[in-house]
């Protein structure tokens, strides 16, 4: 690990360099004077400092591999005997389009720290049975834990402290159910839907995400509504899609604010959803990415414009005049920035296609498509889900990973893992520095083997604690795929956020900007935002490249405060946590 001497304008307490094990230091408070909420947790007394950073070195790379890295096959040594099941007979009655959709909404999961003692867990959607939880080691292995909602179809989840108690709890949905599971310690899940006031749906649940999306501290939810199965035609679906949801949380329960949403937030089946600040105004918008609906699939693009009368917040639809076009039919979406000018890019995924859209400021984009991916082969039925962002190599650009699943064969009544595969697909920015991104096809040179199993979902956490993210994606009637970044001779940053100061304990919508030399990266902690059905560990992962540079950081909490800092190191893993006892 390198370690470096830091300004003790920035660094009240640090411990001597290097470090051995997990070591804390305070950082001071560098709020602007138009953020000086945070007040409270300058203490001139030195009792209390209003950060507490957590290091953790990552172990040295002894068998680096180069770029663009590579992973590891981890799921035979790991464990996990998940096997996804599916049922041909939902699809072998043409009059039963809906359950048709129960090899399209599937293959959900979650890959975080749900039982709070530093590894990451995995939770599995199933659709035939109950859905499977592995307690992880923090070594590449899992055993089984509880399992749930035995008798429901389901297929999304993602999880977020949503009653502020420190701990992450788990949302899943699937066929009439949109489901609540309180996280109560010692490994124990309660499911409180009912007592919070979650609507269930008649048909399917869409897309869902976290956010404080009205400023008051704690987390609200966006649950995206899929096919409504009352709306059946001859063999095909021809109706609207089951209602959205907004849910504010008011201290008890929630309270569905769907109503601020103005029409047509109603016109389209959602299977993703992403809460991101895309304006950079304080407050999180909400992009509603519409799998079809009336208007020829309009995917909406919501601006947050505050408060208003009543306290109501309202949203106003500026997607379309912003640049985003009339899609076949998105299935996922990613809200990065990808060319390092600190606006956040959409790119959605689609049948056939992809939409590359370069942001041009705020709520404005222009298609990149042509430009970026010139040589990335698309075929006509080739159906693209979730789009995921990661930094394999480690060198400060992003790769993405996009899972491939068919749906044609899911209509006439074959079971999934006999059809024809679509390989996943990892695209590599290979542009020259200093040039717009330029992104080609690499999966043959970085994954073990093709992946070509029906794949919807895919999340993104460090499952054997070597500091290199890893990736999970489920197949449709198959077990998953664990690959395990393989680590490279470049710096490595991964950031966790903590606030004692708010029931937003995981601080959600807080945006890191970190500075190394030259390359600046700014990344958003979101819940449920990136990878369709899924939810990534709520850490970010920043590579550094193999520069001596020192490190700043910038945190932006949700609320505005800003604390900036020095990084003790440049290869480690931080914990930031924002102290106080607002809670």
């Amino acid at each position: 690990m390198r370690c470096r001497a830091a300004s003790l304008a920035l660094i009240l307490l640090l411990a001597a360099c290097p470090w051995s094990g997990d070591d804390d230091y305070a950082g001071s408070d560098d709020d602007d004077a138009a953020n000086d909420d945070d007040a409270a947790n300058d203490d001139d007394s030195g009792d209390v400092a209003p950060l507490l950073v957590e290091v953790s070195p990552m172990p040295p790379c002894a068998a680096p591999v180069p770029s663009p890295g590579a992973y590891s096959d981890g799921l035979a040594a790991s464990g996990v005997d998940f096997v996804h099941a599916t049922d041909p007979a939902w699809t072998s009655d043409p009059q039963d389009f809906v359950s048709a959709f129960a090899d399209v909404v599937a293959t959900g999961l979650v890959a975080a720290d749900l039982d709070d003692d530093g590894s990451v867990d995995l939770f599995f959607t199933q659709s035939l049975g109950a859905s499977p939880l592995y307690w992880g080691a923090g070594d590449g292995t899992f055993a089984p834990g509880p399992e749930l909602l035995p008798d429901a179809i389901s297929g999304l989840a993602n999880a977020a402290d949503f009653d502020g108690d420190g701990d992450l709890d788990l949302l899943v949905g699937g066929r009439d159910h949109l489901r609540l599971f309180r996280n109560d310690g010692g490994r124990a899940f309660t499911d409180v839907s009912d007592d919070v006031g979650l609507i269930q749906p008649s048909g399917w649940a869409g897309g869902t995400s976290w956010a404080d999306h009205d400023g008051d501290g704690d987390l609200d939810l966006f649950a995206g509504g899929y096919i409504d199965q009352s709306e059946l035609g001859e063999g095909s679906w021809t109706g609207g899609s089951s209602p959205n949801a907004l849910y504010r949380w008011d201290g008890d329960g929630f309270v569905d604010h769907a109503v601020d949403l103005p029409a047509p937030a109603e016109d389209g089946a959602v299977l993703h959803a992403i809460w991101r600040d895309l304006d950079h105004d304080g407050d999180p918008d909400l992009v509603q990415v519409n799998d079809f609906g009336l208007q020829f699939s309009r995917t909406f693009v919501w601006e947050n414009l505050g408060p208003g009368a009543g306290g109501a917040h309202g949203f106003v639809e500026r997607g379309e005049a912003g640049g985003v076009p009339a899609m076949g039919s998105p299935m996922g979406c990613l809200a990065e920035d990808l060319d390092g000018d600190g606006w956040e890019e959409l790119w959605f995924s689609d049948l056939g296609d992809h939409h590359v859209l370069r942001s041009d400021g705020a709520l404005s984009w222009l298609d990149a498509t042509i430009a970026w991916m010139p040589d990335v082969a698309l075929e006509t039925d080739d159906a693209s889900w979730a789009v995921l962002a990661t930094d394999l190599d480690g060198d400060g650009d992003r790769e993405l990973y996009v899972p491939y699943g068919p749906l044609h064969a899911v209509f006439a009544g074959e079971v999934p893992a006999t059809e024809p595969g679509q390989p996943d697909r990892f695209l590599v920015d290979v542009s020259e520095a200093g040039e717009p991104p330029l992104f080609a096809e690499r999966q043959d040179a970085v994954l073990p083997a093709p992946r070509d199993g029906l794949s919807r979902a895919a999340a993104e956490a460090d499952l054997n604690g070597d500091g290199v993210p890893d990736l999970v994606v489920p197949h449709a009637g198959e077990p998953p795929s664990l690959l395990l970044g393989r680590c490279t001779a470049n710096r490595r940053l991964v950031v966790e956020l903590r606030d004692e100061t708010s029931p937003n304990t995981r601080a959600v919508g807080a945006r890191v900007t970190v500075k190394t030399g030259p390359l600046v990266q700014a990344r958003t902690v979101d819940a449920g935002s990136r990878g369709t059905f899924s939810g990534s560990e709520p850490a970010l992962y920043l590579g550094l490249g193999e520069g001596e540079d020192p490190v700043e950081l910038e945190v932006r909490w949700s609320d505005g405060a800003i604390h900036a800092l020095a990084a003790p190191c440049d290869h480690c893993r931080l914990r930031i946590t924002r102290r106080g006892d607002a809670r």
